[in-house]
């Protein structure tokens, strides 16, 4: 019976020491809430990110080259700052066209390099431009996770232009 009674007290003994042990181990866990914004930079890779793999994705939909997207970086003139800029390949190869055209015309560089304002140019632009249009729009229909990309790559820019004119004011 004494043994009984050891052993009883033995168990109660270390259900305490335990259950003291676990109870003090919760209490050393603290919760910590922490609340802030995330820095804009944040929101401009992210559209980056999702730029990219639409471009990727659509590229790999279109058979036609000059349909294609390319991105190049590119300063402005007189800036070493460059910026990527995406656009279809039929406009540089439009602008290519035109420039060797003018060239071998025998005008000059500067000439040749001002073809943004030419009404030849944009009209050609604008009619591949076109035709650029409905693809996107067949490819969209065709392949709706082509749209959801796109959709979520327009909203990431969205979130960034927010960002960027709040944090102007």
């Amino acid at each position: 019976m004494k043994i009984l009674h050891v052993v009883a007290i033995l168990f109660v003994s270390l259900t305490y020491i335990s259950h003291s042990f676990a109870q003090s181990e919760e209490s050393a866990t603290e919760r910590v809430e922490v609340i802030g914004k995330k820095p804009k930079q944040f929101y401009l890779k992210e559209y980056k990110r999702l730029q990219r793999n639409f471009i990727a994705s659509y590229n790999d939909l279109v058979s036609d080259r000059e349909m294609q997207i390319v991105c190049e970086m590119e300063a402005r003139t007189g800036s070493r700052v460059k910026n990527q800029k995406c656009q279809p390949r039929f406009v540089s190869s439009i602008m290519a066209e035109e420039t060797s055209r003018l060239l071998a015309m025998g005008r000059s560089h500067a000439q040749a390099s001002n073809l943004g304002e030419s009404t030849v140019v944009k009209k050609r632009v604008l009619e591949k431009f076109n035709e650029f249009q409905k693809l996107n729009s067949k490819l969209m229909q065709k392949h709706p996770d082509l749209a959801e990309t796109y959709n979520s790559m327009t909203k990431a820019l969205s979130k960034y232009e927010e960002i960027k004119t709040v944090n102007k004011e």
